[in-house]
């Protein structure tokens, strides 16, 4: 098994998205971040599951779609970095890595 860690700029995403969401209702915003966070604690069996981010020359980062997210993350031994959340309708940016 793999350890699973939400960097602080993640989990300020993760907050983000709820807020937004829970503009239009706190349930479905509740239902809708539990299960981004089910999707990510899949990567604890399945570290290599998401996609290599290779248009940054960065091989060590991947990322997983969930909605309208990517869920950008780095596998290193037995630790899973998540390093932010990104609506999908922006472009990723070397910076959000950092």
């Amino acid at each position: 098994m793999n350890k699973i860690r939400w960097s602080a700029r993640s989990r300020d995403d993760l907050k983000a998205i709820c807020d937004y969401i829970s503009k239009d209702s706190q349930r479905i915003a509740r239902s809708y971040t539990s299960r981004l966070v089910n999707s990510v604690e899949r990567l604890d069996r399945f570290p290599e599951a998401g996609e290599v981010l290779v248009k940054f020359g960065e091989f060590d980062y991947r990322q997983i779609s969930f909605g309208s997210y990517q869920i950008v993350y780095r596998h290193t031994g037995k630790i899973i970095d998540i390093v932010t959340n990104v609506h999908a309708a922006r472009l990723l940016d070397p910076t959000d890595m950092s």
